[in-house]
């Protein structure tokens, strides 16, 4: 760091003062059409080729890519991953066609997220219908008879513990059973939640 610090206050001494006001600059002839250098901190104009002259900016496209970019970013529709790889595409096409691409890659991005949010949607609905088909499959198997409840807790050694645990388990099915039972029928054509 002390060596960072050590050059800087060299390379400024050993600056000629004629580098310090915009007045004494040297000629500069660029090549470009025009051009405006400004110190940041204090405004001041250093240099200046025809700088009130209205121009375009030199990319329009690399402004509107990273517009839509930050914007997509902040409402959470492309990742920061997503941004880069957008920008790296758009800069490999022809100038005339990089506007309108990179809109067209935010909108694909948006458009694959919510294709990812319906698929999770359908995988989670269909979790739940899996879920209810296997266990009303395994209920309709049983037939709580006398008999087979007893063979149940002899052939598995049921402990009193779990004889009570049980028959708590079981008034929480069919508790559970119950209410599904009451929505299938509100579901019925003159049921409580039929909307025709």
């Amino acid at each position: 760091m002390k060596r960072i610090v050590s050059l800087a206050l060299t390379l400024s001494l050993c600056l000629p003062a004629a580098w310090a006001a915009p007045e004494q600059l040297p000629a500069v002839d660029l090549v470009s059409s025009s051009a405006v250098l400004m110190e940041k901190e204090t405004g001041q104009l250093l240099y200046e080729k025809e700088a009130h002259q209205r121009m375009e900016p030199a990319s329009v496209t690399k402004v509107m890519t990273l517009l839509l970019i930050m914007e997509a970013l902040d409402s959470g529709d492309l990742s920061i991953n997503q941004g880069y790889n957008i920008t790296r595409q758009v800069r490999e096409l022809p100038e005339e066609q990089r506007d309108e691409a990179a809109a067209l890659a935010v909108e694909l991005e948006k458009a694959k997220k919510e294709i990812r949010q319906c698929d999770a949607e359908a995988d989670r609905r269909g979790r739940i219908a899996d879920l209810f088909c296997k266990a009303f499959e395994k209920a309709v198997l049983l037939t709580p008879t006398e008999e087979n409840v007893r063979i149940w807790a002899e052939c598995t050694r049921m402990t009193r513990e779990e004889i009570e645990d049980s028959v708590k388990d079981a008034r929480e099915l069919a508790e559970v059973f119950s209410t599904i039972a009451g929505i299938l029928e509100s579901l019925l054509p003159g049921g409580d939640g039929d909307a025709g």
